[in-house]
């Protein structure tokens, strides 16, 4: 999510048209309120849940690794929010003196290039978000609050499938799922797999019973696997098309010319 994907919608959204550093001011700004949402959802999960929250509700309870990994993926996704926020809507330029000071240090100073540029990345799309209207930051921010519920309460439609739920049970169904997610965001696996799968069992076991493994199975190709079929689909055939698209209109210019 964070580690790679917006190196590939910079790309993306290049090559659609979008200057540079529009397109790095969308990714930085999308990164920002996907992980506001989850840093502001986590707490009222936390105390909505209760004792549940870390239980893996038949009697197993996890209080140990998964709240430490937890705890652990919450402190830096909201060190990182901060962070980024600050440079980017607060002083963009202070934190790219910031960066080069931190490079000038001996053993750092191999990344003082790799970052004077990336300060002059954030100043760029600072830049390009000024001005915007309230409206504007009202449609972004629900629209990533809208996006993020519905995949959340995905997990809700398909436990709810093989067991009843009552509110309560879908509070905390809900609230397990937004933990989990936190501890895939900084899993080291590839698309968190194996992390994903072996904490959902955890997790869901005690109310999913022999249902578990399944819906673990149904989850993960709804939320993750179906994305990259699509990718593996799509993908190549919209570079052919913008290959062509480049290439015919380079064709146009050279005419002209």
């Amino acid at each position: 999510s964070v580690a790679g994907g917006g190196v590939i919608a910079i790309f993306l959204l290049s090559r659609e048209g979008v200057q540079p550093g529009k397109a790095l001011a969308y990714v930085i700004l999308t990164v920002i309120l996907d992980n506001l949402l989850l840093v502001l959802l986590a707490p009222v999960a936390y105390w909505s849940a209760g004792d549940n929250l870390f239980s893996a509700s038949g009697g197993v309870q996890l209080q140990g690794s998964f709240a430490y990994v937890f705890w652990v993926g919450y402190t830096l996704i909201t060190a990182y929010t901060l962070i980024i926020s600050f440079a980017l809507f607060v002083q963009p330029k202070g934190f790219k003196w910031i960066l080069l000071k931190i490079t000038s240090i001996p053993f750092l100073k191999r990344w003082h290039e790799a970052a004077s540029l990336q300060g002059n990345e954030l100043i760029a799309a600072s830049e390009v978000l000024k001005g915007n209207s309230s409206s504007y930051w009202v449609k972004a921010i629900l629209s990533s609050a809208v996006a993020w519920l519905a995949r959340f309460t995905v997990l809700n439609f398909l436990v709810s499938a093989y067991v009843p739920l009552d509110w309560p049970g879908q509070v905390v169904v809900f609230s397990k799922h937004l933990m989990l997610w936190i501890v895939m965001v900084v899993s080291p696996t590839p698309g968190s797999s194996g992390a994903a799968e072996f904490f959902f069992q955890q997790f869901y076991q005690g109310t999913l019973g022999e249902y578990t493994l399944a819906t673990d199975f149904i989850w993960r190709i709804m939320t993750y696997y179906l994305y990259l079929a699509l990718g593996a689909i799509c993908l190549p055939r919209w570079l052919k098309y913008v290959a062509d698209r480049d290439s015919s209109e380079g064709t146009v210019e050279g005419a002209k010319d």
